[in-house]
C-alpha cells in the first residue's frame, strides 16, 4: 500500500516537532516501520520520495495492434522514404537493382513476429515501403 506524499511530510514535521516515532505511528494510524522508512529516506535524500526509485510493475510493451499502428506510421513517413530513395540512388547503379513481383506476398509477410539478433541486442525489423 502506498501513502501520499503529504502524509509522509506530516511524519517528518511531527518528528522534528519533538514527537517520538511511536507517538507518530499512533497519531497517524500507521506502522512504525513506515515511519522509520520515511525518516530514513528523508535523512538520505532530503525529501520523502526516493528520487531513484523506479515505478513498480512490469515493463510496458506494445500490444500487437499498437505495433501494427507503429509500423504503419513508419511506412508513411515521407522523410524516411525519401532518405531511402536517395540512398538507393546514391549507392547503387541501375544494373544492380532487381524488381520482384509481390504475387506471393500477403499481409502477414511484413508482420513476422520472430527474428534473430546478437546477444544483448534487440532484434529489429526494418520494413521499407
Amino acid at each position: 500500500r502506498t501513502f501520499s506524499e503529504d502524509l509522509k511530510w506530516r511524519i517528518v514535521y511531527l518528528y522534528y516537532d519533538g514527537h517520538s516515532r511511536r507517538k507518530i505511528s499512533e497519531l497517524l494510524h500507521i506502522s512504525r516501520s513506515i515511519v522509520n522508512k520515511v525518516l530514513q529516506i528523508y535523512v538520505k535524500w532530503g525529501t520523502v520520495v526516493n528520487p531513484w526509485q523506479k515505478p513498480p510493475g512490469r515493463h510496458k510493451t506494445l500490444s500487437h495492434d499498437e505495433m501494427k499502428l507503429h509500423r504503419a506510421a513508419q511506412e508513411r513517413n515521407k522523410l524516411l522514404r525519401s532518405i531511402f530513395i536517395a540512398k538507393v540512388g546514391r549507392d547503387y547503379r541501375p544494373e544492380q537493382l532487381i524488381f520482384m513481383d509481390e504475387a506471393s506476398k500477403d499481409n502477414r509477410t511484413l508482420s513476422r513476429g520472430y527474428g534473430y539478433s546478437f546477444k544483448n541486442t534487440f532484434a529489429t525489423k526494418k520494413t521499407v515501403f
